[in-house]
């Protein structure tokens, strides 16, 4: 998967070992995680039916969530309060975003806020694929957590949602419509995991463009941790840097061989880490 590949990229090794091991705080923030999804998903499908995201809609999309997956919180240690109360304080960041990234009101034609720090590296990911370059602003949701599979790469994902956006030059004059991959990260963003978190969503550009039959030049993370906090409303724009996607597909098959049957015993398990030991403290 796209997690499974981005994940290896600072360890092929944690790649492997992270398919082996889920449990303790891991499972918990994996679950935590999964439910922050879910509620984020069911923003977008209200923003796109039209519905009016008030604080009934919000609490709504919370309820659903935990409703829908109470025995996995039951299973990590959860109780149903302290998962309400955890979602409930990313909700407000979530639905700001909505509101200031996606057109009023399910309207496409409304106006929206260009991403911020999107013309960070465009120049070069627009050109390849044969765009001018600009900035991002997004129109809409065309679906959410949809499986991208491709025979061609080997390669599956499930982005968060397919946004459509506008490539917006400095007159404000749009010169392009591109369709996007967008995910949420309801963690921190650290220096460790941008860098996985940015190939999971090169991952993602690379099988959409398979899915359109164009390059798409971008992707969008939102980390709702960062929009509490006033940073740039959480938006993490990334271009879709052609060298660093090869690179990842270079990766992909010591990472197929190490989660094959039997790989220890037959000797495929990626090596360790000879740098130290600073990077065995994030596997699970």
């Amino acid at each position: 998967t796209g997690t499974a590949l981005a994940g290896a990229c600072g360890c092929a090794r944690r790649g492997v070992l992270s398919r082996q091991r889920k449990a303790g705080e891991a499972a918990r923030k994996m679950t935590m995680g999964t439910l922050g999804h879910a509620v984020f998903e069911r923003l977008l499908r209200g923003w796109r039916d039209g519905t009016a995201l008030d604080d009934a809609a919000c609490a709504a999309a919370v309820d659903g969530a935990i409703g829908e997956r109470l025995s996995d919180l039951l299973a990590v240690g959860v109780d149903e309060g302290g998962a309400r109360a955890e979602l409930k304080a990313e909700m407000t960041a979530m639905r700001n975003w909505v509101s200031n990234y996606l057109p009023a009101g399910g309207n496409a034609a409304a106006a929206a806020a260009v991403v911020e720090g999107s013309e960070r590296g465009m120049e070069a990911a627009s050109a390849a694929c044969g765009l001018p370059a600009g900035r991002l602003r997004l129109r809409g949701v065309l679906s959410t957590e949809q499986l991208l599979a491709s025979r061609t790469y080997g390669l599956k994902g499930q982005p968060d949602a397919e946004v459509s956006a506008e490539l917006v030059t400095g007159h404000n004059t749009v010169v392009a419509e591109v369709p996007l991959p967008f995910d949420l990260k309801t963690g921190k963003r650290t220096g460790h995991n941008a860098i996985v978190h940015e190939a999971q969503l090169l991952v993602y550009s690379l099988l959409l463009s398979e899915k359109h039959g164009t390059r798409v030049p971008a992707g969008v993370l939102f980390y709702p941790q960062r929009a509490r906090a006033a940073v740039a409303e959480g938006s993490e724009p990334v271009a879709a840097d052609a060298s660093h996607i090869a690179s990842l597909l270079v990766q992909r098959n010591p990472l197929v061989a190490g989660c094959a049957p039997h790989a220890a015993a037959e000797d495929r398990m990626p090596p360790p880490l000879e740098t130290g030991s600073h990077e065995c403290n994030y596997c699970p």
